[in-house]
């Protein structure tokens, strides 16, 4: 908040002052002016990954969570959060197992998540735009999707092999202006811009005969 103010000196050397009052009407009382930033933060991070309950080998169920905060001073409400993984993992995208999920948050209007989210560019909203967070508020999304890193059409980071992806959020303030963020990798809403890695565990193993001899037990043909 800010407030200005004015004095003037009549011939009578009498002077008069005021404290500046928020708007444009200077015959109004004395509040002071207050700074409207509307901001907007997203952090994605992975919290859960187990084979896939289809049972396709190699598969796996990774469960995605999201943290919306309002980092600004105005409340926001028309939230949104979109998160294309089609377009970002190509084939490595299988499929939506569990459709996003509210999950906590402080927010003191929540909204609720939409039931026909699917993953690509024409389904990537995952809110119904019906939640409202007031300043240092958060909500908090989970969802759990399908991924095939193996698939041919698989979007790999080319330097770590990784599949990266990232959500968009976004909110509307009372006069209209509308703040975003592209998510950061973790937790902290209030961080960079990120993408969240995928990796798949792996494991090898490899056996091979060195040598052959006749047993020592003394059985013939035994080795």
């Amino acid at each position: 908040e800010n407030q200005a103010t004015a004095s003037g000196e009549n011939g009578n050397g009498e002077t008069v002052e005021d404290d500046s009052d928020d708007g444009d009407d200077p015959s109004g009382g004395d509040d002071p002016t207050p700074l409207s930033v509307p901001s907007i933060g997203l952090a994605k991070a992975i919290v859960g990954q187990v084979p896939a309950v289809s049972g396709v080998e190699g598969n796996f169920d990774v469960t995605y969570e999201f943290v919306i905060e309002n980092t600004g001073t105005d409340t926001l409400c028309n939230l949104t959060l979109a998160d294309d993984y089609t377009a970002q993992m190509g084939g490595a995208f299988v499929g939506v197992v569990t459709q996003p999920m509210i999950t906590g948050g402080s927010a003191y209007q929540p909204g609720t998540a939409t039931t026909i989210f699917g993953g690509t560019s024409l389904t990537s909203e995952m809110l119904n735009g019906d939640g409202c967070i007031a300043a240092g508020e958060t909500l908090i999304v989970q969802l759990v999707v399908e991924l095939d890193p193996d698939n041919a059409g698989a979007l790999q980071n080319p330097i770590t092999g990784t599949l990266d992806n990232q959500g968009t959020t976004s909110g509307e303030n009372g006069d209209g202006d509308t703040a975003e963020d592209d998510s950061n990798n973790g937790s902290d809403a209030d961080g960079g811009d990120g993408p969240t890695p995928f990796s798949a565990p792996s494991i090898g193993v490899a056996k091979a005969i060195l040598d052959a001899i006749p047993s020592t037990s003394g059985v013939e043909g035994n080795f």
